[in-house]
């Protein structure tokens, strides 16, 4: 779904999947830079998260490393609450981690594992869904 720019404008286009037969119909793919969710926004940082992500590996102190886990945590929830209405949700969280911000598959594998151990200690946790792997 796509929100047009033109302020006289107040539309909202729709543009189906990829046609394979018709190529010349494909729109091919776009490059988000912010989100808007139910009329809330947020504008997208990779640099900003590539840094929370750093402070994983090289911690200064225990509590920014929690701090950082907690704001991957919340980063992720909210991402894949995104999900479109299936039985089993979509993971777009590592989507983002893998083609947004360009890290490796077992960079991905790496953070999702150390965000799982983190969230199972957690006090008051939540089982984790299990959720359909859309990017490699």
């Amino acid at each position: 779904r796509i929100v047009t720019d033109d302020p006289t404008v107040n539309e909202t286009l729709f543009y189906e999947p990829l046609d394979l037969d018709d190529q010349t119909s494909n729109m091919g793919y776009m490059k988000i830079n912010t989100l808007k969710v139910f009329g809330y926004s947020m504008h997208f940082d990779p640099e900003g998260i590539k840094d929370v992500i750093l402070q994983l590996d090289y911690p200064y102190t225990q509590g920014t490393q929690d701090a950082a886990f907690l704001m991957l945590l919340e980063m992720r929830d909210r991402i894949n609450r995104l999900s479109p209405p299936a039985p089993q949700p979509l993971d777009l969280f590592s989507c983002l981690l893998r083609h947004r911000l360009k890290l490796s598959a077992g960079e991905v594998a790496r953070i999702k594992d150390s965000l799982q151990i983190f969230n199972s200690k957690l006090p008051n946790a939540f089982p984790e869904p299990d959720l359909a792997q859309l990017c490699s």
